[in-house]
């Protein structure tokens, strides 16, 4: 589901505490909507991550990222896509509110509604206003908030330090519409690092014009890499696919596996760095799931070289960062049936800038996975980010001969 999909559905809980509370706080919020309709009854369900501090909040709608910030001076809406590195939505004015109404759909949203009112008594549409002054009450610790059409339930534990449900009824001449949502709490991170910095971007005119960046290297395009070993000299991909000298007959590699991860951060750091052992895990684990079905199939096992390549912005070499990921691969598996071409391979690779690099196959990515033939053709580039477990299985398939679902790129 797209983030403008998401935007439509969204509902969220209200403040149990003032408005303008000074703590960042976060919620992974899970909507249902349900609107009962004798000929056709709908029922769908989203689910999308809010984060408030005093004066930035964070919408994060699919792979749409949306930050508001209110100051003195005036206001701004900032967003962007996940796999999108170069383009980015600004706009400014006196006014949030205003802002979000001019450039989100309607978001039924009680949370932000309130944080953008700085009351706790806003109406759940974000950014809109209620008719009239809403008629309140409270019973068993539910509150009751009713105006024209609207009723809103919100439920609160025994001592209101968390939100347990919000329910929101809308009255409509076609019948009701029941809006139901529970949330988890999250980290919220620094809100500083909720942001971007957009310099490097290139403006677009709306925020449903933020869209993926397509990838420049597709399956079976012949691929032109930078890479460079720890001794920042460089190093050619060709050397891979040499005979094995030790063989008594002829014996190579039949694929390179670069894991790409961005030591650099990429767009908001709200995200961990990535650890270096979580890089040679995926390593480890695509080689144990090689094995396991080849062994199932009966045929036998492929014989690849695998290397992680820690990828740095201009400027943002690390070379502490490096070092740690050499530590790490340290432990790095390697095939048996290639001695010597893995004893000539570094452990670790380097790339620089992103954009000539891990964007050139997952653009905006912070870790990806990708196969070269023999021939330097791209066989599969999978995006990991997160997803580490996720990667292993379509990559291990695309090394015994199967083709990538399309669904295993993103």
């Amino acid at each position: 589901m797209t983030g403008r999909a998401l935007i439509t559905l969204l509902a969220a809980v209200v403040l149990t505490r003032p408005a303008c509370s000074a703590d960042p706080r976060a919620f992974h919020v899970t909507v249902s909507l349900a609107i009962e309709r004798p000929e056709q009854p709908v029922h769908r369900q989203a689910s999308f991550t809010l984060r408030l501090s005093d004066t930035r909040f964070r919408l994060e709608l699919g792979q749409v990222i949306v930050v508001g910030d209110r100051t003195d001076e005036g206001a701004a809406l900032l967003a962007w896509h996940r796999h999108d590195p170069s383009s980015v939505f600004i706009d400014r004015g006196p006014d949030l509110p205003a802002l979000v109404r001019r450039h989100l759909p309607p978001i039924w949203c009680g949370l932000l509604a309130d944080w953008l009112a700085q009351s706790e008594l806003a109406y759940p549409l974000a950014a809109r206003d209620w008719l009239g002054m809403p008629d309140r009450a409270e019973v068993d610790g539910v509150v009751i908030l009713e105006s024209p059409g609207v009723r809103v339930e919100r439920r609160v534990n025994a001592d209101a330090s968390t939100i347990v449900s919000e329910s929101i009824t809308i009255a409509r001449l076609s019948g009701e519409e029941r809006l139901h949502l529970t949330y988890t709490p999250v980290d919220p991170g620094q809100s500083d690092q909720w942001s971007i910095d957009p310099v490097a971007r290139k403006p677009v005119a709306s925020i449903s014009a933020l869209r993926p960046q397509p990838a420049r290297f597709n399956a079976g395009d012949v691929v032109n890499l930078r890479l460079f070993q720890p001794d920042d000299q460089s190093w050619r991909p060709a050397s891979v696919f040499e005979p094995e000298p030790s063989a008594f007959q002829h014996r190579q590699a039949s694929a390179l596996v670069l894991v790409f991860a961005s030591l650099s951060p990429r767009a908001a750091p709200l995200e961990a760095p990535i650890d270096p052992a979580e890089v040679i895990a995926l390593l480890t684990d695509l080689r144990a799931r090689v094995a396991s079905l080849s062994a199932q199939r009966g045929v036998a096992r492929p014989v690849f070289v695998a290397r992680p390549v820690a990828v740095f912005d201009v400027p943002g070499f690390d070379r502490g960062r490096l070092q740690a990921m050499l530590a790490a691969a340290s432990t790095l598996p390697t095939d048996p049936l290639l001695p010597d071409i893995e004893s000539a391979v570094p452990r670790v690779l380097w790339a620089q800038p992103p954009e000539e690099s891990i964007d050139l196959f997952c653009p905006g990515a912070r870790t990806a996975l990708v196969i070269l033939d023999s021939q330097r053709h791209l066989v599969a580039a999978i995006r990991v980010d997160d997803q580490r477990k996720a990667a292993v299985d379509p990559a291990a398939r695309v090394l015994l001969g199967d083709a990538l679902d399309p669904t295993d790129h993103d």
